[in-house]
C-alpha cells in the first residue's frame, strides 16, 4: 500500500464529489469514512485493515468498509492463510499484529472489547444508559442468561438482528472459564474507560470541562488548530460539535480553575507515562510533553492501543503492576515489541 497518506486525502476529495454507493443502496461521503475513521481508537483490533479499507473504496467498492461500519469484522485474521480467505484483492496486503498481541486478547477480552465497540453505535439518547446498565452488569448472576439477556436488551431493533446474533453466537462459544472471564475484564477494566464507560453524568462533566480546561481554550484557536492540522479533514464536524461545550461553559455555574493549573506538572516522583500509539483523545505529543518535566518519569510507546492503555493488553497490564509494585526498578517492557502490527503479502 504506497504512499497510504496521500491515497488518503485523495479519497476524502473523492468521496466528498462523488460519495460511493455502497451494496446496502447508502451513500458513503467523506464525511461517513470520516466517522469509521475516529471509531477505530475504540476498536484497535481492526485498525490493520485501514489500508485494504482505503484501496477498496479506490475502486469504489465497500465490503471492507461495511464490515467495520456494521460491526461485524471484529478481529484481524491470524494467518495470511486466513487472510487469504477475504475478498481482498490478491495483489493487496493484509495486516495482521503479531503473535504475541493475539494471544493478548484472549477471548473474554476481544468479547468484552467488540461489545463496547457495538454499544457505542447505539443511539446517542440511549447509549449513557446502555453503558451504565454494562458497568453494573457485575451485579447480576455471572452466568450466560445475564449475558444473553443484555444482548437482547440493548440491540433489540429488527436491524441489529446481525449484530445481536453475532453476540449471542459468541456467548454459546465461550468455555464455563471463558464466561467467567468475561465477568472479570468487565469488573476490572470497564470503569477505567472514559466517561460514556464510567457512568459520569452530564453535570459531572461539565462541572469539570468547565472548570479545568475550557478557560484555557478558545473557539478561534480550536478553528486554528483544525486548519493546521497534517490531515484537517481529520477534524471534520469537531468545531461544530465543541462549540456547543464552549456555550454551555459560558453559563456552567462551575468557577474557573486558576492560572497555574495550566502549568506544566513537574516533580521528581517515579511516573510511568504509557502513551497509545492510536489513541485521539491524549495524543502521543501530550505525552511526551508530560514527560519532559518529570525527571524521574518513563515515557514507554504502546502499539496497537488506544485511550486507557493498560485495557488493550496482557502486556501494557503487566507492565503497569510492576511499576506499582516497584516504582524505581528497571521495566521489562520487551513484550511491547510484540504487540506491533505485522504485515503479510496475500498469495499472488
Amino acid at each position: 500500500y504506497p504512499d497510504l497518506k496521500r491515497r488518503f486525502i485523495a479519497l476524502l476529495a473523492q468521496l466528498r464529489a462523488e460519495p460511493v454507493v455502497g451494496g446496502d443502496g447508502a451513500s458513503i461521503t467523506d464525511r461517513d469514512l470520516i466517522n469509521v475513521m475516529h471509531s477505530l481508537t475504540g476498536r484497535v483490533e481492526i485498525a490493520p485493515y485501514v489500508p485494504p479499507l482505503i484501496a477498496e473504496l479506490e475502486r469504489r467498492e465497500d465490503e471492507t468498509y461495511q464490515a467495520i461500519a456494521s460491526g461485524s469484522l471484529v478481529a484481524p485474521p491470524a494467518s495470511p492463510a486466513d487472510a487469504a480467505a477475504t475478498s481482498l484483492a490478491p495483489d493487496e496486503a493484509v495486516a495482521t499484529p503479531g503473535s504475541t498481541a493475539l494471544q493478548d486478547f484472549s477471548t473474554a477480552r476481544s468479547f468484552v472489547l467488540d461489545l463496547q465497540s457495538q454499544l457505542e453505535s447505539v443511539a446517542a439518547q440511549d447509549s449513557a444508559q446502555v453503558l451504565q446498565v454494562l458497568v453494573e452488569i457485575d451485579a447480576l448472576a455471572h452466568d450466560r442468561q445475564s449475558l444473553r439477556e443484555y444482548i437482547d436488551r440493548v440491540f433489540p431493533q429488527p436491524e441489529q438482528a446481525e449484530v445481536r446474533d453475532t453476540f449471542l453466537s459468541g456467548l454459546d462459544e465461550l468455555s464455563d472459564a471463558e464466561l467467567q472471564e468475561v465477568y472479570t475484564v468487565i469488573e476490572q477494566t470497564i470503569t477505567l474507560e472514559d466517561s460514556r464507560i464510567a457512568g459520569q453524568t452530564v453535570a459531572q462533566y461539565y462541572s469539570v470541562e468547565c472548570n479545568e480546561r475550557m478557560p484555557f481554550q478558545s473557539f478561534d484557536q480550536l478553528v486554528a488548530n483544525t486548519q493546521h492540522l497534517e490531515i484537517p479533514e481529520l477534524a471534520l464536524g469537531k468545531p461544530e460539535a465543541l462549540a456547543k461545550v464552549f456555550a454551555i461553559c459560558e453559563e456552567w455555574p462551575s468557577g474557573r480553575a486558576p492560572a497555574f493549573e495550566h502549568e506544566p506538572v513537574a516533580s521528581e516522583a517515579p511516573t510511568l507515562i504509557l502513551a497509545g500509539a492510536y489513541d485521539n483523545l491524549t495524543p502521543v505529543t501530550w505525552n511526551k510533553s508530560a514527560f519532559v518535566n518529570l525527571p524521574n518519569g518513563v515515557f514507554l510507546l504502546a502499539p496497537m492501543s488506544g485511550h486507557a492503555v493498560i485495557t488493550y493488553s496482557v502486556c501494557a497490564e503487566q507492565i503497569g503492576q510492576d511499576f506499582v509494585a516497584d516504582p524505581v526498578a528497571p521495566l521489562d517492557t520487551s513484550c511491547l515489541a510484540d504487540l506491533a502490527p505485522q504485515w503479510a503479502l496475500l498469495p499472488a
